[in-house]
């Protein structure tokens, strides 16, 4: 009975709070709301400054270390240092993936940057003894950029050292949260409760309703329910959503524990890239600037769960945060780096299946 309740009483807390829109139907809005108005640009010119600043020469080399540091205070707690060992672990794996295609792509040495980490950042000993192993292929590999048997070698290490981290940090390590728990919980329409109305405008453009997503996003009280209306906000937008790029940073900077954390940054990745790096396997791939997005996603859920230390909802999250492979050059998309895959995996690509058709 007491379980029954507990649910309620988060379904009640976490709705979308909006006084207005409970005592009478919304009206149609035109105006940008005041809170996202530094948001949104009249010129894809000042869109473009907007983004750029952050990924300018100056401002990248002030990006801090992708690394999560353990505060000192929670030195001995084995889980949080648990949390922290896999978020560093595959952090060290993802950084020297991403050196070695640099390598490959443009057949440059990159002793440097591969020297430069520091698997001593995980403290599980037998997980490091396999990240140094990787390293060391990585380094191998560098220094005979054009051996294609080398290069194997790393991968060869690189998607062992994967698995190995992935058993001794897997989500039944941490919780008990089962699949139905985590679906019963995460079901849209207790944050939402009229999302089945709103489910219907995928790839339709509407911009009535997109300026409704806004007013949502800016209005309701709880970050869960601010990032539904957000993913809804995509799915409708038939233009690709680069301008709501700057509302996803909004999202992401309100530095509070979200369970749609990972998805939200995401989105926010996959549309920046094209944009602003492109979708060539020569692109210029921000992974850096991503990941110091990542960090501060990863911090909020960290503060959460130190917090709150049976929440198995925020643990998975901060475990699917912490695995989610950096952008990379080689993979399933044949004609670019694999920001596209991961577009087509999470948004509807609106207009492409008519291309497609013809």
């Amino acid at each position: 009975m007491k379980r029954v309740l507990y649910l309620l009483v988060i379904v009640l807390l976490v709705s979308c709070v909006n006084k207005k829109q409970t005592q009478q139907k919304r009206e149609i809005r035109t105006d940008i709301p005041k809170e996202l108005e530094t948001r949104f640009f009249d010129s894809h010119e000042k869109l473009y400054e907007y983004l750029y600043a952050s990924i300018d020469s100056v401002n990248r080399k002030n990006l801090p270390e992708r690394w999560f540091i353990l505060p000192e205070h929670c030195q001995g707690n084995v889980q949080l240092e648990r949390l922290v060992d896999v978020y560093n672990a595959f952090a060290v794996v993802f950084e020297l993936r991403n050196i070695v295609e640099e390598c490959s792509r443009f057949l440059i040495e990159q002793n440097e940057k591969i020297e430069h980490i520091d698997c001593g950042v995980v403290k599980n000993e037998s997980i490091v003894v396999l990240l140094e192993d990787v390293k060391a292929k990585a380094l191998t590999f560098s220094n005979d950029y054009e051996n294609q048997e080398k290069e194997e070698a790393f991968f060869d290490a690189f998607w062992e050292v994967g698995e190995a981290i992935t058993v001794e940090f897997n989500l039944k390590t941490f919780t008990d949260l089962t699949e139905e728990e985590y679906f019963e919980r995460m079901n849209h329409a207790n944050f939402v409760p009229e999302i089945d109305s709103l489910s219907s405008f995928v790839c339709s453009g509407d911009s009535a309703y997109l300026m409704d997503r806004l007013w949502s996003i800016a209005e309701c009280e709880n970050i869960i329910a601010k990032s539904i209306h957000a993913q809804l906000y995509l799915y409708a937008d038939a233009n690709a959503g680069s301008e709501f790029l700057p509302v996803l940073e909004y999202l992401m900077e309100q530095k509070e524990a979200n369970p749609l954390a990972s998805l939200i940054w995401r989105y926010w990745r996959c549309r920046y890239q094209p944009m602003m790096g492109g979708l060539s396997r020569d692109s210029e791939i921000y992974n850096d600037y991503y990941n110091a997005r990542r960090l501060e996603c990863a911090k909020a859920l960290f503060n959460h769960i130190e917090q709150n230390p049976e929440d198995g909802i925020m643990i998975n999250e901060f475990l699917q945060l912490a695995t989610t492979v950096d952008i990379y050059r080689y993979g399933e998309f044949a004609f670019g780096n694999q920001s596209a895959t991961e577009e087509h995996a999470l948004l509807p690509m609106c207009g492409m299946a008519d291309e497609e058709e013809e």
